[in-house]
């Protein structure tokens, strides 16, 4: 015990010191860019608070050798052997996962969001469109995941159990990938999610596209791949590239604290093409073009190029930019396939290429971005097929599909066009 609280001592008195050398000497290096701030800043009582953060946005994104000082202190985390990462960020698991402490405000705003995933059913069911909700699975594995005695880790359980007994009693359609998640660890062979990243890797998507496929064709009848072609692995391109990704929360903590995975990059051997319209950021009139097949239009490889951009690049963007405010993809080889609306965040990226291949038209809305007008959509679009996905992360957040409220409001609706209602 004694040892313990020497090793905290030791690492409290490192990190004071690094703070204290390391502020002194950013400021020296970015003096011209905080002095400039201060300057143009109103510094009276009224605008005292909007300056301060004016103040300190501009030092957060001036840090003079960011990365240097993330490697150093989370090598000397490492060192000491915490398990406790960026202020209680981040807690690391006894197998080396990285996870989100755990946050008391899961259950902020259930009601509120819940409701407009239902409203979002009774928009899909009055177009005639098939409505299905996908849970991904938590990081956290009752079971699985081990932690030494009082790491305050995230456990979304009791979220994801609230949804689906309110789904159940709601009679909505859904996937709840939680019970897959042995099936899931098997096929992958691994872990489901990376250890630096929040994320699933990319082989537990294919397998949980191949449980969207077959639960499609179970449940409404839909007949999709029938002969297994294009949920067949075997059928596809896997390229591992060993040490080759950082994730989000890895980027926060440091390569020496977190370590690196392994990326698997998983493309058709098969022909593909696609035409391609999205809006990053839901922006007026920011529409982007792609076309080709799947390399070219759906994938972004050059995010793989370089293992020196490692801290730049974002391997899981890969697949789809991750997530775009709007993604609208035709299918130019399946003109007869079911056209789908996928309402979804970042975790859909690699499954909404997969499931591109089995559609004649896929659309997708990120469901914290995108601002339209459901109602329109849905109208509009004679879709098939409506589903919603979002990680736990998400399903508390207060912005999710907020766009199911607006009503005779004039906004931007699917696909860049305008339309003033009243």
């Amino acid at each position: 015990m004694q040892r313990h609280f020497l090793k905290k001592y030791i690492f409290t008195i490192i990190f004071l010191v690094s703070i204290f050398v390391f502020s002194i000497m950013n400021i020296i290096a970015e003096r011209s860019a905080i002095k400039d701030t201060i300057k143009n800043c109103k510094w009276n009582f009224g605008s005292l608070s909007k300056s301060v953060k004016t103040l300190e946005n501009t030092i957060n994104s001036n840090i003079s050798n960011k990365y240097t000082f993330i490697e150093t202190f989370g090598y000397v985390e490492n060192l000491i052997g915490t398990d406790v990462d960026n202020g209680f960020t981040y807690v690391k698991s006894d197998s080396g996962e990285l996870f989100y402490t755990e946050n008391k405000d899961l259950l902020n705003n259930f009601d509120q969001n819940f409701n407009r995933v239902k409203k979002l059913r009774d928009l899909s069911e009055k177009n005639n469109a098939k409505f299905l909700v996908l849970l991904p699975p938590d990081k956290y594995m009752n079971g699985k995941s081990t932690f030494r005695s009082g790491i305050p880790y995230l456990d979304s359980s009791k979220l994801l159990n609230k949804w689906t007994k309110s789904m159940d009693k709601e009679n909505i359609s859904y996937i709840d990938y939680r019970d897959y998640s042995t099936e899931m660890t098997k096929f992958q062979g691994s872990n489901v999610f990376y250890n630096t990243d929040h994320h699933w890797k990319t082989k537990s998507a294919f397998y949980s596209y191949q449980v969207l496929v077959k639960e499609l064709n179970n449940r409404f009848k839909m007949n999709i791949d029938p002969d297994g072609y294009y949920t067949n692995l075997n059928n596809y391109n896997v390229t591992t590239y060993k040490d080759y990704f950082l994730g989000s929360m890895g980027r926060e903590t440091g390569v020496s604290y977190s370590g690196l995975d392994d990326f698997e990059l998983i493309t058709p051997k098969f022909d593909t093409d696609f035409s391609r319209r999205y809006n990053p950021q839901g922006l007026p009139g920011d529409y982007r073009m792609a076309k080709g097949p799947t390399v070219d239009s759906l994938l972004t490889i050059y995010n793989l190029d370089s293992k020196k951009k490692i801290y730049d690049s974002d391997r899981y963007s890969t697949y789809l930019d991750g997530v775009n405010a709007e993604d609208y993809i035709f299918n130019n080889l399946n003109p007869k396939g079911p056209k789908v609306l996928l309402v979804r965040d970042s975790f859909m990226a690699p499954v909404g290429t997969f499931l591109a291949n089995n559609c004649s038209e896929i659309d997708m809305v990120w469901s914290l971005k995108y601002k339209g007008v459901f109602g329109d959509i849905l109208e509009k679009g004679d879709y098939d097929l409506v589903i919603f996905e979002s990680g736990a992360s998400n399903l508390y957040d207060n912005t999710l599909i907020e766009g199911i409220d607006y009503s005779g409001v004039g906004t931007q609706s699917a696909k860049g066009n305008t339309k003033t209602s009243k």
